[in-house]
């Protein structure tokens, strides 16, 4: 299970920005970062310059090294391509029992923030169905972290792309309503979850705990190649409340399911970080640069998670 990311979520603006996004979106995301920011640059009434994307304000807390989404942390997620979609939305996915943001944020019910989804149930699964079939989005990551179980310690990896492009995730959405009970307030959150899929050896190696090995088998996220997007994100055959083909839809079913395959490990690149939560014999040293850099653990066996025929 993924719990930790890296991102930029001015990287992911510039890059949607780069992919060409259509006028009346760049309006939409500025909107958006009015109300995320509460920066009066973003007043929808001001004109906003793209190209000096780099300087725009209020951006900088959005910057993680290291992110734990049980913080809610907030993505730019591509909805569309052609033409080019996008939305902001919280990580953690909303399921349709949850009514209260009270419970929403219930530490004791962790089924009501859902970071991650398995895609192999996604259609067929009562709390992810209509996400995976009208909500899916793809979300572009730095890294991520994974921990590796051994002896009695979880010691953490980054994990990334060896070529430095960024992961592009595959994830489902939904906008989820809330009653906020202290507030009054009824609200509105996009959420989403990112997809895992059966891991590649390296990834199997490094993600070992022994109880999600049981229940699950050995997970990675669902990375996609930059020219499985579109497919990806093809709009499903049927709308929503609307009775379709079944054979249509299985087809169309089973062509998502195709793309949530494991991601080549000769694509990938591993090290071992500083510690991501706190420790006794060491504190967590935060959101900073040099939490994403190799840390050698001096008790932590590494030949046991090299990968035959792998060279690091």
């Amino acid at each position: 299970m993924c719990v930790d990311a890296e991102y930029n979520l001015k990287s992911q603006i510039k890059q949607a920005i780069h992919d060409g996004l259509p006028e009346e979106e760049i309006e939409d995301m500025k909107r958006e970062l009015w109300i995320l920011t509460g920066d009066p640059f973003y007043d929808p009434d001001e004109e906003l310059d793209i190209a000096q994307v780099d300087v725009w304000p209020g951006l900088e807390e959005y910057e993680y090294y290291h992110v734990n989404g049980y913080a809610k942390p907030t993505l730019l997620s591509y909805t569309g391509m052609t033409p080019l979609k996008i939305a902001f939305a919280e990580w953690g996915f909303v399921p349709f029992w949850v009514e209260t943001m009270q419970e929403r944020n219930s530490y004791k019910a962790k089924s009501n923030n859902n970071l991650n989804a398995q895609s192999g149930h996604m259609f067929t699964n009562r709390t992810f169905a209509d996400g995976a079939k009208w909500g899916r989005c793809v979300v572009m990551l730095d890294a991520y972290y994974e921990h590796h179980d051994y002896g009695s310690k979880k010691y953490p990896f980054r994990i990334f792309r060896k070529d430095g492009k960024p992961m592009y995730i595959g994830c489902i959405s939904r906008k989820a309503d809330l009653y906020d009970e202290e507030s009054g307030e009824e609200m509105t959150i996009n959420t989403l979850a990112f997809l895992t899929c059966k891991a590649n050896p390296m990834m199997a190696k490094i993600h070992n705990n022994e109880e999600m090995v049981k229940r699950t088998g050995h997970r990675m996220l669902v990375i996609l190649e930059e020219d499985q997007i579109s497919d990806f994100l093809k709009p499903y055959p049927v709308s929503h409340l609307e009775k379709g083909d079944p054979q249509e839809e299985k087809l169309f079913q089973e062509e998502i399911l195709n793309l949530c395959q494991p991601f080549p490990q000769e694509k990938m690149g591993y090290h071992s970080v500083i510690n991501l939560r706190k420790r006794k014999e060491m504190p967590y040293i935060g959101n900073t640069p040099e939490i994403t850099k190799v840390y050698v653990w001096e008790d932590l066996d590494y030949e046991a998670i090299k990968v035959e025929g792998k060279k690091e």
